[in-house]
């Protein structure tokens, strides 16, 4: 499922429930700083944060605010009650109305006025308090008022001293005022990223409407050295370079002997020298932000490509168990309001229509609060049946109707070969042309999976796994309050989401709650089905979130090394700037560098493989059961034989294994000539199950087989479809024939204790209908010789099969 805008752009959902959280949509200040720490570990995505918190900024403010002021007063029909019984007015004279009407409207006026005032005069103050802050931080300019206190003594009371190594004419003096000059600079440098950076930029919304996010990004990147280096040097450029008066000294006009001409160091600002330094911040400062905002683009779009499906699938689902919380709620009060519909233990079908038609009032589903997402691009592979003959699974009142043509395509289609649709190339690369606002989009929703409350409000607190277990026993426990006659919960009741939608959105939006629900053949929800639904969808979510930020983590490493080999090519291009030749530098470096790769050749070569396993493939991430064996060899070692990935670096990653939780560290190099199997990645495990059975078996295999496939009916939460059931292999002479059952598990190999349990059940069961059946192969066949001195045999075998050889029928006792 994508989900997509209008104009084809990647458009994740929203969080419902911002209001909720805490926010002030009147502070001016509604975009807060980054912690200097987290801004330091990661960079990468700080300016994506502030930038998506621009655009959310003042929307809904500027909304509210027009819809008060513009949106045109209530029209009120008759005045208040107690006016006409205190006799101040008539209710029928028209004269009386409008007056009362006009005092209303001046009221409206006075508090709109009031509140653009006091929202004026909050703004007013912490404009205020943020200039004060940019002053009071102003230690570059307090750094420089003791240099120039120490030029004015040299020069009037030392006799302005000059020494030999000072270069030129220059006197001690003019140093001390020129390295004062320069610490002004910075410090108008450091105001200019203060006011420019932290209040144009951060706090409002001027630089993202002229200039668009990734301009905005670019500023951001900016902020800190890359910044302060380029506006240094440009005010330097104009007010600190050249040989004018003013450049020279910038106090020349005040007539004192200490800024006259003759005390001048005009031939160092005027050099080409200085002008070439000042280049060279300049250049330093702009490659910098560049790179900077390269980096976090790309790798914000990386992480991005390799997250979006299973974000899109985990926000699709985490949104359908707000809406069942937020149902759950809406009955509960439906209840408290109506308890002679909802309590009654002996309802009929009329009470159970009213406690729907009330329920539906009520407007649930789209309409709620919570976000509108699109599901018909799921109902395809949500509501068909799975390939070798799944039964269908019911959806409440929303099943189909077997007569109608729907159900003669599902029979036909399991009478065709399996077949999957192929994947389009592409239509992938299609889909990996993000923009930045899908990255900031992307970096917002993974912002909401921090919160204490992931699932919403109404669904409660789900911070840990022992949270969301009882929230989610509260849930189920208001949702059964529906039918006070069941004691689990009907499907129709959580089909309820689904009322408001149009035709096709309603079926799809069925097929997603079955998915993740997954009802029983009787169509209801145990709470202990509803519990591990939940549960599991929370363990996802941690999962997800602890890959994305292990992800953050290597591309910061990464990041790391492209900045030693960035700084270097700086460096080098910075000496070229400067009028030196760097090649004899490169020349001497080279030759150190080819010694150097012959001694350590092979660790490198080992090492850089590593870094392009987990930086590029990435066949695992945190919490995977993976499968390690040689790419050569023939099978895999099996899931009991499998691994947890504990810790991912680019140098190393730790692995528990599953069998003993012993605890072991593999290089990435070693890995990565190695076959990895990610069972986390395998989705859908598939069992195979081989097994003895007796020849009679080929005349009541359609039978046989109607009831296996009516076991996975019965356990739709264990199993997903039934495959194939197929004899393999005969021996006539020992009548026997080889029973080979595929079936498709709901969950994948990551789960190998769960699949193996209930691969063991369907086992089990196989033998007990074959039991029940007469078909189960037990050894005796015609090939065994019997000497039976007991009686007499009926048959000797002439007839039937052997297995019936002995049995009591077919003996007569002497």
């Amino acid at each position: 499922m994508d989900l997509v805008s209008s104009n084809g752009k990647t458009k994740l959902p929203q969080n419902p429930f911002a209001e909720s959280q805490g926010q002030d949509d009147d502070s001016v200040d509604s975009v807060d700083k980054i912690d200097a720490s987290k801004t330091q570990t990661d960079r990468l995505v700080a300016g994506a944060f502030q930038v998506q918190k621009l655009f959310e900024g003042d929307d809904d403010q500027s909304m509210s605010s027009q819809t008060t002021t513009d949106s045109p007063p209530p029209i009120e029909e008759l005045p208040l009650l107690s006016g006409v019984l205190n006799g101040e007015y008539d209710p029928t004279d028209e004269n009386a109305i409008l007056a009362r009407r006009r005092k209303q409207k001046a009221r409206r006026f006075i508090k709109m006025l009031h509140r653009k005032l006091r929202r004026l005069c909050r703004t007013g103050a912490q404009l205020i308090s943020f200039v004060r802050q940019g002053i009071a931080t102003a230690y570059f300019a307090f750094a420089a008022i003791p240099l120039v206190m120490t030029a004015w003594i040299l020069f009037y009371n030392l006799g302005n001293p000059r020494f030999d190594f000072l270069p030129g004419t220059t006197t001690l003096s003019w140093w001390c005022n020129f390295f004062a000059r320069q610490l002004l600079t910075l410090e108008l440098a450091r105001l200019t990223q203060f006011f420019l950076v932290d209040g144009l930029t951060l706090r409002t919304k001027f630089t993202i409407t002229v200039g668009g996010p990734l301009v905005t990004l670019l500023v951001i990147q900016a902020k800190g050295w890359p910044f302060l280096l380029f506006a240094w040097s440009v005010i330097d450029l104009l007010i600190l370079h050249g040989d004018d008066p003013f450049a020279v000294n910038w106090l020349y006009w005040t007539g004192l002997r200490i800024f006259s001409p003759g005390v001048s160091g005009a031939y160092l600002i005027n050099s080409d020298v200085y002008f070439h330094a000042l280049m060279c911040l300049v250049f330093s400062g702009v490659v910098t932000s560049l790179k900077r905002t390269f980096m976090a683009v790309y790798f914000g779009r990386k992480t991005l490509v390799d997250f979006k499906p299973r974000m899109e699938q985990l926000m699709k689902d985490i949104v359908l168990i707000a809406e069942v919380a937020e149902l759950a709620e809406r009955i509960e009060n439906m209840v408290e309001e109506n308890p002679q519909i909802f309590v009654s233990a002996e309802s009929d079908d009329e009470d159970a229509t009213d406690r729907t038609k009330i329920v539906k009032s009520k407007r649930i589903g789209r309409h709620s609060g919570i976000h509108s997402m699109k599901w018909k691009d799921e109902a395809t592979s949500s509501t068909a049946p799975n390939e070798g003959g799944e039964g269908d699974i019911g959806l409440g009142a929303s099943n189909q109707d077997k007569n109608e043509p729907i159900a003669g395509f599902i029979d036909m289609k399991d009478l065709l070969d399996a077949w999957e649709e192929p994947s389009n190339k592409r239509d992938k690369n299609k889909n990996e042309e993000a923009t930045v606002q899908d990255v900031l989009q992307f970096r917002r929703a993974l912002e909401l999976m921090d919160i204490d409350r992931p699932f919403g409000q109404a669904f409660g607190s789900a911070s840990n796994r022992n949270e969301c277990i009882i929230s989610s026993h509260t849930v189920y426990s208001r949702l059964i309050k529906m039918t006070p006659d069941n004691d689990v919960l009907p499907f129709e009741t959580l089909n309820l989401l689904a009322v408001e939608e149009d035709e096709e959105e309603k079926q799809a939006k069925s097929a997603a709650l079955l998915r993740l629900f997954c009802p029983d053949r009787h169509d209801n929800v145990t709470l202990l089905a509803f519990v591990q639904s939940c549960d599991s969808l929370y363990r996802r979510l941690r999962y997800f979130r602890a890959s994305v930020g292990n992800a953050s983590v290597i591309d910061n490493v990464l990041e790391a090394i492209f900045d030693g080999l960035f700084l270097f090519i700086l460096f080098l291009v910075n000496l070229s700037i400067l009028k030196f030749n760097p090649w004899p530098l490169l020349v001497s470096l080279s030759t150190l560098l080819v010694s150097f790769s012959f001694a350590v050749g092979a660790s490198a070569s080992k090492y850089i493989e590593g870094i392009f396993l987990i930086a590029i493939r990435r066949p695992f991430d945190l919490g995977d059961r993976i499968e390690i064996s040689e790419v050569n060899h023939a099978d895999n070692p099996g899931v009991l034989n499998s691994w947890f990935v504990e810790d991912i670096n680019l140098y190393y990653t730790t692995l528990r294994f599953a069998r003993t939780n012993e605890v072991c560290t593999v290089s990435n190099g070693t890995l990565s000539n190695s076959r990895i199997v990610n069972c986390n990645r395998s989705p859908g495990a598939i069992i195979i199950v081989e097994q003895d059975m007796h020849i009679s078996l080929v005349s009541c295999l359609a039978d046989f087989e109607h009831k296996i496939y009516r076991y996975a009916d019965e356990n739709p939460r264990e199993w997903d479809a039934i495959l194939f059931v197929r004899i393999d292999k005969m021996d006539s002479r020992a009548e026997k024939v080889l029973l080979k059952i595929g079936a498709r598990h709901r969950n994948g190999w990551h789960s190998a204790g769960r699949i193996l349990r209930e691969r063991c059940a369907l086992q089990m069961y196989i033998h007990t209908i074959g039991e029940s059946m007469g078909v189960n192969y037990n050894g005796c066949g015609p090939s065994l010789s019997v000497v039976y001195k007991g009686g007499d045999l009926k048959d000797p075998c002439k007839s039937g099969f052997g297995k019936d050889l002995l049995a009591p029928d077919n003996v007569v006792s002497k």
